[in-house]
């Protein structure tokens, strides 16, 4: 940043990254380091237990509903529709 920018910015009220002027190196990695954790933080999150529950309910009604219906498969629907959820909630 020039001499005149940084006075300019002193004068309007502004720190030296809000200038309105060319970025420094050290803004970038500023906003870079706040996407990154934003980024973890919405990554880390776990969904509640019983929207997982729904999710497996949802999918073993649908492979169920693939094979028609058929008395006897219900328990093979609900196991693969478990494994399935459970394996895209823990990516």
């Amino acid at each position: 940043m020039t001499l005149q920018i940084a006075k300019r910015a002193a004068a309007n009220g502004m720190s030296a990254g809000q200038h309105g002027g060319t970025k420094t190196t050290e803004d970038y990695m500023k906003e870079r380091l706040a996407k990154a954790q934003l980024r973890r933080k919405v990554e880390s999150r776990q969904p509640a237990q019983a929207d997982v529950q729904r999710w497996i309910a949802e999918a073993a009604y649908y492979r169920a509903e693939s094979r028609g219906f058929e008395p006897g498969g219900e328990t093979q629907d609900w196991l693969a529709a478990e494994a399935e959820v459970l394996a895209r909630v823990r990516v």
